[in-house]
């Protein structure tokens, strides 16, 4: 046989449905391409150990393998075994709870010169690796790349609807996620592969910056876009703080804040916010054309004016005034589960007080016994992310260390801002 194109590498452990689903739409939506599929059973108990050997050759033939170990490896160990055994020049590392869809395959190729002449995207030599936009099933965003908060990790525009302009805008990218992420196979290997002291997280974190080092970029493809189901293995973050630990000292400090620069260069207004993370507001004019948008919704409507609203926050989830005005309403309406949605919304976009406290209320006026005991738990967990005056003083002068190290005259800004807001 001919070396195949790419190779692609499925780490998995039990969810046999995920990785029927996985395979299933691999082999529906990759036709006309000369691939491997390499699985990686780490123990599985489930169906998967007795089902995968058979659909796999079923649906790929003598271009599938199955690699069975009578032990959990782990993600990362997983996905170097089955780097080793790859046969093609790029690797395609793919999580078991994912699903591709139509035409997912050549624009990640183009971009990194493995596609045909009559590809619409150009080759960039610089780019290291790629990955397509990860999709919730409701076609919002899930991943298109990891940015680095005050607060800490996020990825970047999640939530966001799919056709939002901001999602298809080229931009530089610090790190992409391993659940869909293809690179050169020479390149893999040059970077160390995925470290294996980490314990399903931080793998494909630490790889980028190994990526980076090699004077390599990485981006988002928007044009590829894969369904991902996010975090269904099990105990996926039961080594969350020993991985982040492990990060830190090895390459932590790689990583900068930028989510503030993503933000101000996509045109929105910046703040810290109460818990001292970095929120992303709609500035003035795009808030005024929102409800100017919705006021005449509400005149030409013959529906629920909530539902316009309710549709124009959809587009905009940054747009805090369209949830909150839609929160007052749905509380007048008697709506407290949907009004509730409404001020956790507020609260995940930009934490404050004022939004908390508005949360609590209207928990405690629903009188709903099993509302308030489902959503008065994560309120206080918040609640305690607030820091004390001496913990803000001492979180806002280390931010500050950082920007002027970087020459980030934006974050300092901010953390001056925020000292002076708090009298501090």
């Amino acid at each position: 046989m001919n070396t195949p194109l790419f190779s692609v590498i499925i780490p998995v452990f039990n969810k046999w449905e995920l990785t029927e689903n996985c395979l299933r739409s691999l082999a529906e939506h990759t036709a006309g391409y000369d691939y491997e599929v390499l699985v990686v059973d780490n123990a599985s108990t489930d169906r998967t150990a007795t089902e995968l050997s058979a659909l796999g050759e079923s649906l790929f033939g003598k271009r599938f393998a199955a690699i069975r170990y009578e032990e959990n490896r782990n993600y990362g160990p997983a996905c170097n075994a089955g780097a080793q055994r790859a046969a093609a020049p790029l690797l395609f590392f793919l999580n078991n709870d994912t699903l591709l869809t139509p035409g997912w395959a050549a624009p990640l190729l183009a971009a990194l010169g493995a596609g045909s002449a009559n590809d619409a995207l150009a080759t960039d030599d610089s780019l290291g690796a790629v990955g397509p936009l990860l999709l919730y099933d409701d076609n919002t965003v899930q991943h298109l790349g990891v940015a680095l908060d005050t607060s800490g990790l996020t990825h970047l525009y999640r939530g966001f609807p799919a056709d939002h302009p901001l999602v298809g805008k080229k931009r530089r990218l610090q790190a992409l996620t391993a659940a869909a992420l293809l690179m050169p196979r020479e390149l893999f290997w040059a970077c160390g592969c995925f470290h294996e002291g980490y314990r399903n997280g931080f793998e494909d974190l630490e790889l980028c910056v190994r990526i980076r080092q090699q004077g390599k970029k990485l981006a988002c493809v928007p044009a590829s876009r894969v369904y991902h189901l996010e975090s269904q293995t099990p105990g996926r973050k039961d080594s969350e703080k020993e991985n982040a630990l492990l990060f830190h000292s090895r390459c932590g400090k790689e990583l900068y804040y930028d989510l503030h620069q993503h933000g101000q260069r996509d045109g929105f207004r910046i703040e810290l916010d109460d818990a001292l993370g970095t929120c992303l507001l709609l500035n003035e004019n795009d808030d005024q054309a929102l409800r100017q948008d919705w006021s005449e919704a509400c005149c030409n409507a013959t529906g629920n004016p909530n539902m316009a609203l309710y549709k124009l926050t959809c587009q905009n989830p940054y747009w805090l005034w369209g949830y909150e005005t839609l929160a007052d309403n749905l509380e007048k309406a008697g709506d407290y589960e949907l009004a509730s949605y409404c001020h956790n919304k507020i609260l995940n976009h930009a934490f404050t007080r004022k939004a908390l406290e508005n949360a609590m209320q209207i928990l405690k006026r629903s009188g709903n016994a099993e509302l308030i005991s489902k959503s008065m738990p994560q309120l206080t967990e918040m609640e305690a992310t607030i820091p004390t005056p001496a913990a803000a003083r001492h979180k806002l002068e280390y931010f500050l260390r950082q920007a002027e190290t970087r020459h980030d005259k934006l974050l300092a800004e901010l953390c001056r801002n925020k000292l002076s807001e708090l009298n501090l």
